[in-house]
């Protein structure tokens, strides 16, 4: 273990740790399908599919009051044909050329009545740029039950700017939840959306995703009840640009309808990582997300932390993170009362874990062996043992008022013999550094009363004293 890892085998560790598994335990029969933003010029997606027949009549207590101004008049059919046969506000012979500006209001007009207004003004043709006349969109709807008696439909817009220099190109996306009003046909109460807007370079570096997987991924699932449908919001982001800063940055969120009103139930981190081109990362976190037990279901992520190797030299431009200690570990949301709540119960890997690494790396990495016993003493300090082992990594890594103090109070809660003779050695070598000569004589003499040692022997010969 002495041995340092070549960079490409960590960054290949790396990215293997990071890679993101989600698995659901219950999830939806059939998913909405994908609302990938196209690539710039956009290729003609796949048609999308029209909205299915409504189910029954939802009973009129569904349509509990809808505020005014939440209250839409919107004909999704329309919509999806107005967005053209192939998903796109143009077609593709008027995407070689400017869109008609009398289209455009037309366009503008349905996103404002799907209740996105922030998307409709962030696709705006601005005025002046080359290559950016208009956006191009897509629109996906899916009928959904996010109440068990309720008519709902979620409608997921994705439009890219035409950029054509892909390092420019902008992104936006909407998700907004409808809900149908049984005593006027035809409207709709908006009972939430969630709106983003990216780069194309704002996709993770490490975890390896297909080049067709939406930046946001909307797919309705089971989670507080079978007959209930929640959101499920995947975010593959990061930094993988021309620069050299990269990274990555995937979630995972939860959301569902109490109340009448669109809530996030929790949010996870995946996958995270940061770095500077070409050190790989000094650190990283990544967790599998899913969905588990009877309904509620309970959201359970598994996570592991994981930390880089030491410099491979005085020469080495990339540095270790010396606050990184690996841990895996459990976190579960549960439901109560209409909201999920993290448990807490975030378990760290066990004492004995962190002991057994720092050993393995304290010759070639001392401060990062510190930085692991630490971590295992401040979690169980009274774990045999981890006191001495810490002061001795603390006068490795050269910090010797610290491991002085760390291993006084070893010696004053040593159990045995060989441990405090163990500990009175070190004791001896701390004193050495600091040039107190007769205090290291005393401590090793101490050393060899309490056990024989052929280390202390020869410290003290080679302090030209006798054992």
């Amino acid at each position: 273990m002495n041995a340092r890892p070549r960079r490409g085998a960590l960054a290949l560790a790396l990215s293997l740790a990071l890679a993101l598994t989600l698995t659901a335990a219950c999830g939806k029969t059939e998913e909405p399908a994908p609302t990938a933003p196209p690539a710039a010029p956009a290729p003609a997606p796949p048609a999308p599919t029209a909205p299915a027949a409504p189910p029954e009549p939802a009973p009129a207590s569904v349509a509990a009051a809808c505020p005014a101004d939440r209250v839409v008049t919107v004909d999704l059919d329309g919509i999806v044909k107005r967005f053209g046969a192939t998903g796109f506000l143009a077609t593709d012979e008027e995407y070689e050329s400017p869109v008609a500006s009398a289209r455009i209001p037309r366009y503008e007009a349905d996103l404002a009545a799907l209740g996105l207004p922030a998307l409709a003004e962030t696709t705006r043709p601005a005025e002046g740029m080359v290559g950016r006349d208009v956006f191009v969109c897509r629109v996906a709807v899916q009928r959904a039950r996010f109440d068990a008696d309720a008519d709902d439909a979620l409608v997921v817009v994705t439009c890219h700017d035409d950029e054509r220099d892909l390092e420019q190109a902008r992104y936006a996306d909407g998700a907004v939840v409808l809900r149908a009003r049984p005593d006027a046909p035809g409207t709709w109460c908006r009972i939430g959306a969630l709106e983003h807007t990216w780069g194309v370079t704002e996709r993770p570096c490490l975890t390896e995703v297909a080049d067709d997987t939406p930046t946001y991924d909307y797919a309705l699932v089971d989670l507080v009840a079978p007959e209930r449908d929640a959101l499920r919001v995947t975010h593959w982001g990061g930094s993988c640009g021309s620069g050299s800063e990269r990274g990555d940055d995937v979630t995972v969120a939860f959301f569902g309808v109490e109340g009448g009103a669109l809530v996030e139930y929790a949010t996870i981190a995946t996958a995270t990582a940061s770095y500077t081109s070409p050190c790989p990362p000094a650190s990283g976190l990544s967790a599998t997300v899913a969905l588990e037990g009877g309904f509620p279901k309970t959201i359970v992520a598994r996570w592991k932390r994981v930390c880089g190797a030491e410099p491979e030299g005085p020469d080495d431009p990339c540095e270790a993170d010396p606050g990184c200690v690996p841990a895996e570990g459990v976190r579960r949301w549960r439901y109560a009362d209409g909201a999920y709540a993290d448990d807490e119960g975030a378990v760290e890997p066990d004492v004995a874990a962190l002991v057994k690494e720092a050993r393995a790396v304290a010759a070639a990495a001392p401060k990062r062996a510190a930085s692991l016993l630490r971590a295992a003493y401040d979690r169980a300090p009274d774990t045999p043992g981890v006191r001495g082992e810490l002061g001795w990594a603390l006068f490795g890594a050269g910090d010797l008022p610290a491991a002085r103090a760390m291993s006084e109070e070893a010696l004053a809660h040593a159990a045995s013999a060989k441990a405090r003779g163990a500990i009175l050695y070190n004791l001896g070598r701390i004193d050495e550094a600091e040039a107190k000569r007769d205090d290291a004589i005393a401590h090793y003499r101490a050393s060899l009363a309490a056990r024989p040692s052929e280390a202390a022997a020869k410290r003290l010969k080679g302090l030209g004293v006798a054992p």
